[in-house]
């Protein structure tokens, strides 16, 4: 099986930030089969290191990428 980070991570893109994931579970549940935890946590990760990374191209704000990351509880 693949790793199914990736593509968790575009699909948190197209719901923005005012999705109910609670409500989506068996979305979720049919287009990630045998995803593990691990692709799980990595999967919100990178969508929050684009969402940052968006963030800081479009405000021309200069960020630290770790700090950002650690900010929100992403270990290293």
């Amino acid at each position: 099986m693949i790793d199914q980070s990736a593509k968790l991570a575009a699909f948190l893109s197209k719901l923005g930030t005012g999705a109910d994931l609670h409500a989506l579970k068996d979305e979720m549940i049919t287009l990630f089969p045998g995803i593990t935890k691990d692709e799980w946590m990595r999967g919100f990760q990178l969508h929050d290191e684009a969402v940052l990374l968006d963030a800081a191209a479009s405000s021309g704000v200069a960020i630290s990428l770790k700090e950002e990351m650690a900010a929100r509880g992403w270990a290293a």
